[in-house]
């Protein structure tokens, strides 16, 4: 009789067969994709994540000894989470505006957020960001306009640059004439 173990996917405890990853119990084919799958995402958003981190250290002058507010992380992931965006309650896991998309943004952004960084002045350090923020928030549907713009115009470079480079040039070989006295044919 097998043991019986439980699958960390699907959470499934029966005796079928699994296979052992990271000391975790999986079924062998589409439990252990699944996973594998999500904790490549993971990775990636982490690796989003940490160059928003930095970009917001650089936009707000902060040394990276000090830490950014946990309630700033918070606000950062209503919208990540799309629980925050118009008016809406529930939250959902992931389906929000990615990191990678408010670091657009906040590049797009940039300039205003240095003319409100130094035409207005705050209390806080938080206050400032959340303000940030809030600029960031409200440019979400430009930027993205913007990026759809960029991303069409490059693509029809690249479709005229393709057409262009496949034109056929056919470099014909001269042909050689023959000769009427030639009698190489013969031999």
């Amino acid at each position: 009789m097998a043991r019986k173990t439980k699958c960390r996917r699907c959470l499934v405890l029966d005796e079928s067969k699994k296979v052992k990853y990271n000391n975790m119990y999986f079924h062998e084919r589409e439990c252990l994709n699944e996973y594998i799958a999500h904790k490549r995402f993971l990775e990636k958003e982490q690796e989003q994540k940490d160059e928003l981190y930095y970009k917001l250290l650089k936009i707000h002058g902060i040394e990276k000894t000090i830490d950014i507010p946990p309630l700033f992380y918070m606000k950062i992931e209503e919208i990540r989470n799309d629980s925050g965006l118009l008016g809406k309650v529930n939250k959902k896991y992931k389906c929000g505006v990615p990191y990678n998309a408010l670091s657009y943004t906040y590049d797009f952004c940039k300039k205003k957020i240095e003319d409100a960084l130094l035409n207005m002045t705050f209390e806080t350090k938080l206050g400032e960001m959340y303000y940030c923020l809030s600029i960031v928030r409200n440019s979400l549907i430009d930027a993205y306009n913007h990026k759809l713009k960029l991303m069409k115009q490059e693509k029809l470079q690249t479709k005229i640059i393709d057409k262009d480079m496949s034109l056929d040039y056919e470099f014909t070989a001269s042909k050689k004439k023959k000769d009427e006295t030639d009698i190489s044919e013969l031999l």
